[in-house]
């Protein structure tokens, strides 16, 4: 299920390598002055799949929150109702019951990278990529991309490579897995954050 969070893409030659520090704190500070760090965040989402084994691409909407106790609720609308819980020891899915039940297939190492990515993603806090991901930047007029290559061996399995764009906020996530499957993530950040589960 973690492979439904992320994907792709392609490689630009003017790219800075935040390799040593003076490079890191420079590229860092020049999107950390256009972006808003925040750290409650909820918003909707459209997620658009490419899947080798189809031949078109699914597309999935739905909302999300940052919890207080720093879990993530990911809950797809349509097609298919269906709520995720990203938590720093597993993936859990929503049953009928609203009973979290572990998703057996990731374990604990590969959510907390997860967690830790999407919360950086969403928050603004991109220092919080640097122990898992060599991360390559470009900027021009505070619209910026950020290029990931994992470092962990956890996420370096299924994950090739993310793709961050934005401007005050990430606008777009998008995810290119060992196996050729593309995500991409279109982030509709809210001003004002809502309890998704407590609001059914």
């Amino acid at each position: 299920m973690i492979k439904h969070f992320f994907i792709l893409l392609l490689i630009i030659p003017s790219m800075v390598t935040l390799a040593d520090e003076n490079t890191d704190a420079t590229i860092l500070d020049k999107v950390y002055q256009c972006v808003e760090i925040k750290d409650k965040v909820s918003g909707e989402f459209t997620q658009t799949k490419h899947l080798s084994i189809l031949k078109k691409p699914l597309i999935i909407n739905g909302e999300y929150v940052l919890l207080d106790n720093g879990d993530l609720e990911w809950s797809q609308v349509k097609p298919i109702k269906v709520t995720y819980f990203i938590e720093a020891d597993n993936i859990y899915r929503l049953n009928d019951n609203n009973e979290k039940e572990e998703q057996r297939s990731f374990n604990q190492g590969a959510a907390s990278s997860m967690l830790t990515t999407l919360k950086a993603s969403m928050t603004g806090n991109f220092d919080l990529l640097l122990d898992n991901f060599e991360l390559q930047v470009r900027e021009v007029d505070c619209k910026w991309t950020i290029f990931l290559t994992s470092k962990n061996d956890d996420l370096k399995s299924f994950l090739k490579s993310i793709v961050l764009k934005g401007t005050s906020q990430v606008d777009e996530v998008s995810i290119l897995e060992v196996n050729g499957d593309k995500t991409t993530i279109e982030l509709n950040q809210s001003s004002s954050k809502r309890m998704l589960l407590n609001a059914r």
